[in-house]
């Protein structure tokens, strides 16, 4: 369920689909219930795994999955994840694969051009669904602290529904200024998108930042608030901000 389709399911508040994921059946249910993920997980590796792919080790897969839900919106560094998920690095960036494929998580790249200030290649993993992110975190309601992130992610879906997954990035210097997401179509000039729950929290410095080395991009900052303006990206009106 997409945030523009929020009104259609029984007016749930914009924290209660946050909670509970974009699936139907979770949406709509007044509790949250924590044996509907571990069974929909567990669907999930009898059905579109076991079936499809030849992945053997059940606890290095289903680890590392719920490692990547549980940083979801971090950068993904294969390394750091050996020990814990009992796997080397070659089979970690084989799972990321499979599970990209089968849309659990969503891979971004990062928007670079200028190799010696900015990531080239590492990339961040978001999970497909905030309710899975939320039960991976074990939280069972949300804190102010919380909610940007998660913010991120219904930005994040908009996007996907509307654009080719290929065109989204993230943008980082190696002195960590960041940009939540940029969206680069051929023949339109890159597009920085900053996700905030309240429209204070924005750097303009980390757009400057952004610009002097992107000097033809635009600028937008997507607040909880405004989410009409995520209707259809496609769409936006472009400001210079």
């Amino acid at each position: 369920m997409l945030f523009r389709e929020l009104r259609s399911f029984g007016g749930a508040s914009l924290r209660h689909r946050l909670l509970h994921g974009g699936l139907p059946e979770n949406l709509l249910s007044p509790e949250l219930r924590d044996a509907d993920f571990v069974e929909w997980r567990e669907a999930f590796w009898a059905r579109d795994i076991l079936e499809l792919f030849p992945v053997s080790k059940r606890y290095s897969f289903l680890r590392f999955l719920e490692i990547l839900w549980t940083q979801s919106g971090g950068l993904c560094q294969l390394t750091s994840f050996t020990a814990p998920c009992e796997a080397s690095r070659q089979t970690l960036a084989n799972y990321l694969e499979i599970l990209s494929a089968t849309g659990v998580v969503v891979v971004l790249r990062p928007f670079a051009t200028n190799p010696s200030r900015e990531l080239v290649a590492m990339p961040k993993v978001y999970a497909f669904d905030t309710g899975f992110v939320c039960h991976s975190r074990g939280w069972k309601d949300l804190r102010p602290d919380d909610l940007g992130n998660l913010w991120e992610h219904m930005v994040l879906d908009e996007l996907l529904a509307s654009v080719d997954e290929d065109s989204i990035h993230y943008w980082r210097t190696k002195d960590k200024k960041e940009i939540d997401f940029v969206l680069k179509r051929r023949g339109h000039p890159a597009v920085a998108i900053e996700c905030k729950w309240k429209g204070r929290e924005w750097n303009a410095g980390t757009y400057r930042a952004f610009r002097n080395l992107h000097p033809d991009a635009c600028c937008w900052v997507h607040r909880a608030g405004s989410g009409r303006d995520l209707r259809a990206p496609t769409q936006w009106r472009i400001h210079r901000d």
